[in-house]
C-alpha cells in the first residue's frame, strides 16, 4: 500500500513576488505547455510554473497522478468517468478530457490503484 497520503503532499507555486504552497490533493489534472505546465485546481484557475510535464508528475509522485497522454496528467481522486468510445475521461467537475493510450490499459491501471494503491507500470 502507498505511504503517503496524497492529502499530505504540498506544491509550491512561485507567482512573482510571492509563493503559494498548495495541496497536491487540490489539483485535479496538468496540462503541458512545452516547457511549461499548467496546473489545474479544483474551483480555481490554473496556475502555469516553469517545469516540463515529466517534472511535475515526478514531483507529485503519487499513484492517483497518472499520465494519460504526451500533455495530460489527471488526479484520479477527480475523476468521474471514462468514455471508452470517445477517448475522452469526464472529471468531477464536468471537463472532459482527451486520452491517448489504449482505453482497457487505462481501465485496468485504474483499477489496479484503486484496489492496490499503486501503479502497474508507466502508461507512457
Amino acid at each position: 500500500m502507498y505511504m503517503t497520503s496524497i492529502e499530505s503532499l504540498k506544491y509550491l507555486i512561485k507567482e512573482r513576488d510571492v509563493t503559494l504552497i498548495i495541496s497536491a490533493a487540490d489539483i485535479t489534472h496538468c496540462v503541458s505547455m512545452g516547457a511549461h505546465t499548467e496546473l489545474v485546481r479544483r474551483n480555481e484557475k490554473g496556475y502555469v510554473i516553469k517545469k516540463n510535464i515529466k517534472t511535475v508528475l515526478e514531483e507529485l509522485s503519487h499513484p492517483y497522478f497518472i499520465r494519460v497522454s504526451r500533455s495530460l496528467v489527471v488526479n484520479l481522486q477527480y475523476l468521474k468517468c471514462i468514455h471508452n468510445r470517445e477517448k475522452q475521461i469526464e472529471l468531477e467537475s464536468g471537463i472532459r478530457l482527451e486520452f491517448s493510450i489504449a482505453a482497457f490499459k487505462l481501465t485496468q491501471e485504474v483499477e489496479h490503484i484503486f484496489k492496490n494503491g499503486s501503479k502497474t507500470y508507466s502508461l507512457y
